[in-house]
């Protein structure tokens, strides 16, 4: 059973705060459920004489139910699953009118016009100029403000992060991409597509990513820049299988590279 909510005392709070540290005094795993929850109770399947003696107290919440946002998908999901249940349409606040139930914007500034051909559109914290172009199952994030011509097509999504005083990362990948899985593997997919397809498309190898066979989590794929335009050719690039460029190709792989 999943539980929603744990409350904790000062105590138990300092005695989880202790348990997560070795005699090194080194953080060290230590798992809420596994661990501590085990040792609590009347009948505790740990033995931990300090927790042990913690009380305990389970309040049922009546009518409860769990939405779950474990992936990039169940975002939209969960959320959509989550608005469907106010059937006041003036209680949802949206600037404009939602052509399809599963678009959601947040603090985010929007130029593109949706059709009811968009569906499950999350954009948070970005600036999406009219230049920009969405389908369906798209995921923006992080987005600085740009005047790029960019077409996600269905299932790409971007996020990029911001490091440091002025650099971004340009980070897309497939709303289903495990990240997961050997460079080498040709299952292994990123973009919704195989890795090795990528590469290949764009006249690159597994050693332009890893030196040695690791898992994807691992291949250096996200290039680092201070170019606002660099990373809006770059996020081009690397989305767009139809836009070829050897020069974009290089700076790729010039570009200090991330997992």
């Amino acid at each position: 059973m999943d539980i929603g909510i744990w409350l904790l005392s000062d105590k138990a709070v300092r005695l989880l705060r202790e348990r997560s540290y070795n005699q090194d005094g080194e953080l060290s795993f230590y798992d809420l459920y596994s661990d501590f929850g085990l040792s609590l109770g009347e009948n505790p399947q740990q033995n931990d004489k300090e927790i042990n003696q913690l009380t305990v107290k389970v309040v049922p919440l009546q009518g409860g139910e769990f939405y779950h946002f474990g992936s990039s998908r169940e975002i939209i999901s969960s959320s959509l699953a989550i608005q469907n249940k106010v059937h006041d349409q003036r209680l949802i606040m949206h600037r404009k009118i939602k052509p399809n139930n599963s678009i959601f914007t947040q603090n985010a500034e929007v130029g593109i016009r949706f059709t009811e051909n968009n569906h499950n559109i999350w954009i948070e914290n970005s600036y999406v100029p009219e230049g920009w172009n969405v389908s369906t199952n798209n995921i923006i994030t992080g987005v600085p403000q740009n005047d790029w011509n960019i077409h996600l097509s269905e299932g790409v999504c971007v996020d990029m992060a911001h490091v440091g005083a002025d650099k971004y990362v340009v980070r897309p990948y497939g709303i289903n991409d495990s990240f997961s899985g050997s460079i080498n593997a040709p299952n292994t997919m990123w973009l919704g597509r195989e890795l090795q397809k990528w590469l290949s498309e764009r006249g690159l190898s597994l050693t332009d990513i890893s030196d040695s066979d690791v898992d994807i989590q691992f291949a250096k794929l996200f290039p680092k820049t201070d170019n606002l335009q660099e990373a809006g050719e770059l996020l081009k690039w690397m989305t767009d299988s139809n836009y070829k460029s050897d020069e974009i190709r290089e700076l790729w792989l010039s570009c200090n590279r991330l997992s």
